[in-house]
């Protein structure tokens, strides 16, 4: 009678269970793995709020200004009835990148141009109109000194768009000849709105002074998109313009 021959050992295969053991460990720790990026802004975030602790343990006080903290009452009720201010102008090229991706998350009115090619990134002063049209109660009123350029410049449009359609304009005039009054060669734009429903109809007005005595527009005027031309007559200079002037091209 011949030898049995012993069949080859099979190998056991793992059982599924460990499989997907190893690939949720392995997913896990892939995902914990974070981009470089991220991890600089959670080191930055880090750092910055234990020198916040270690200034609160210092000085006994909240080491930075918030309006909730400190005006809560007001805001709860509403906000307040008058923001007047004169924030600051910089240029968003000047901002840290950090600083311009919180301020492009925060206020909805701080976007980059949507143009192709170049563009300059929204002044400072964007975020700060955003934030007190914020702090204002219903009706209530905010009163700035911000660039003139704010009313043409393509960065600014959503933040026209939102006062024009959101908001009733009182009065968008630039103070020309302030050079001498703020040691800079700067153009500076008043401007009052009220945090109420806008009036197509209501006349806005384009410089200082009395309302009577100033150049008006009907704030329907500004809300066609585009830089706000702050002359009620523009129409008519430009109709002029093309009758007495050849055209070129």
């Amino acid at each position: 009678m011949p030898p049995r021959r012993s069949s080859p050992a099979r190998k056991r295969p793992w059982p599924a269970r460990s499989s997907r053991r190893q690939n949720a460990g392995s997913t896990r720790r892939s995902a914990s793995c974070s981009p470089p990026r991220k991890t600089s802004r959670l080191r930055d975030g880090r750092r910055d709020l234990r020198s916040a602790a270690r200034k609160l343990g210092r000085e006994g006080g909240t080491p930075f200004f918030a309006f909730e903290s400190h005006f809560g009452d007001l805001l709860t009720a509403g906000g307040f009835d008058v923001v007047i201010g004169n924030p600051p102008w910089v240029r968003g090229e000047r901002l840290p990148p950090r600083v311009r991706e919180t301020l492009q998350a925060r206020y909805p009115s701080w976007r980059p141009a949507a143009t192709r090619g170049f563009a300059h990134l929204p002044d400072l002063a964007v975020a700060f109109v955003d934030r007190a049209l914020e702090l204002a109660a219903p009706g209530g009123v905010v009163a700035l000194l911000v660039p003139a350029k704010l009313a043409s410049s393509g960065y600014a449009e959503p933040l026209r768009r939102r006062l024009a359609h959101e908001t009733r304009l009182e009065r968008v005039a630039p103070l020309d000849g302030t050079a001498a009054t703020f040691g800079a060669a700067v153009y500076p734009m008043a401007l009052v709105a009220a945090r109420a429903d806008a009036r197509p109809d209501c006349p806005v007005a384009a410089q200082l002074g009395p309302r009577s005595a100033a150049l008006r527009l009907p704030q329907r005027a500004l809300q066609s998109g585009g830089p706000w031309v702050l002359r009620p007559d523009a129409a008519g200079v430009a109709r002029r313009l093309r009758a007495e002037l050849p055209a070129l091209g």
